[in-house]
């Protein structure tokens, strides 16, 4: 009896003593947090390295080691701990992320891109991986590339506001800025009261100027050039279909539009709650 006793009791303090240290662990986490948040890395970092003694298989530790040493851009000391942290079993796709960026930053976009196609692996609907695969186009000007990324992560992660955001920047200054209208008003509804909200409503309004011209009686809006549907733009395969931008958009634009005889912010809202 008093050997099962003991045993029960090696037992609960085991888990009592595991407990501790993974509460020790995640509680040194939040003060390393704070720290870096107030622009202390180093101390950080020996916090940081502490708490991954005590619970060696979370990734959070090397994750926020590598950020530390990011913001110290001294990225190759963070490249280490970020391909550390893709490793573990509970990495989640910010580790991925970083470690391609920090490829990116290294003048290694194919590496990069090889990266983010892992992280995808795992992550499937990841849209700050496709993100970042468009990013690398961007970065390069290759526009046309960057967006097909930029689409893609808004079907797979339609609640994440970034790829709404680029794709807005990219439309707004081609040749079919009626896809960046519909993805600028997306992402001001998904992301509130930021810098890039504010610069988003200015290129809708300036776009919404500029694209509808009022003259006496005669109203005229230019959202599309395209007549014709592209389905494969990597292809040029066309169809018959009526395109969106001037079959959809547009005819029901100049409706709302009515008898507006100038575009200003107050008739503009009010075409917009007529659209």
């Amino acid at each position: 009896m008093k050997q099962i006793l003991f045993c029960i009791f090696l037992s609960v303090t085991g888990v009592v003593f595991s407990q501790n240290k993974s509460e020790l662990a995640e509680s040194n986490v939040k003060k390393a947090v704070k720290l870096i948040d107030d622009g202390f890395p180093d101390e950080a970092i020996a916090l940081l390295q502490q708490a991954k003694r005590l619970d060696k298989d979370n990734y959070i530790y090397d994750y926020e080691i590598g950020y530390a040493y990011f913001l110290k851009e001294e990225y190759k000391s963070s490249l280490i701990f970020y391909e550390k942290a893709v490793k573990y079993k509970n990495s989640n796709d910010q580790c991925f992320q970083m470690l391609g960026n920090l490829l990116d930053i290294s003048g290694k976009p194919e590496e990069a891109l090889k990266t983010y196609d892992k992280g995808l692996k795992k992550f499937p609907k990841s849209g700050r991986l496709y993100l970042e695969k468009g990013n690398v186009f961007w970065n390069q000007q290759k526009y046309l590339e960057a967006i097909r990324f930029y689409e893609d992560g808004i079907a797979a992660e339609p609640r994440f506001p970034s790829n709404y955001y680029r794709a807005t920047l990219i439309y707004c200054n081609s040749a079919e800025p009626v896809w960046g209208m519909i993805y600028g008003e997306i992402f001001m509804n998904l992301e509130k009261n930021s810098k890039r909200t504010a610069e988003i409503s200015k290129m809708l309004y300036d776009t919404y100027k500029n694209q509808i011209q009022i003259l006496d009686d005669t109203v005229k809006v230019r959202f599309s050039k395209m007549n014709k549907v592209i389905s494969n733009v990597f292809e040029d395969s066309i169809t018959d279909q009526i395109p969106f931008g001037i079959g959809v958009y547009e005819p029901i634009l100049l409706i709302s539009i009515g008898k507006v005889t100038a575009i200003n912010i107050n008739t503009l809202d009010s075409i917009r709650s007529n659209f």
